[in-house]
């Protein structure tokens, strides 16, 4: 999967999404539908990690897939850490998250 989206510890207190290498904007859209799953499933704050290191942003269409995940964001979601996103999806998401 060009996505993986699981529980990060037994207690569900953390989602991990990590994204490889090759992801399509289909794939982009499941896994976020896949993490909102996941956090909306408990009622407790639920933290996120991203980890971007093997990501190969296509720039085509990445302000409007950002866009959609800001504004689904569950209640429950709490913090949300990024691993390896460069200067450039940094400010795109501290962008959505203002």
């Amino acid at each position: 999967m060009p996505i993986d989206v699981e529980w990060d510890n037994a207690e569900k207190t953390i989602v991990r999404q990590t994204y490889g290498r090759e992801v399509t904007y289909n794939d982009y859209y499941e896994g976020v539908k896949r993490r909102f799953e996941l956090i909306s499933s408990v009622e407790h704050p639920v933290d996120l990690i991203i980890d971007l290191r093997g990501f190969n942003p296509n720039l085509k269409g990445l302000v409007a897939a950002g866009r959609y995940a800001s504004r689904h964001v569950p209640s429950n979601q709490r913090f949300v850490l990024l691993v390896g996103a460069n200067l450039f999806i940094r400010s795109l998401v501290n962008t959505f998250i203002k």
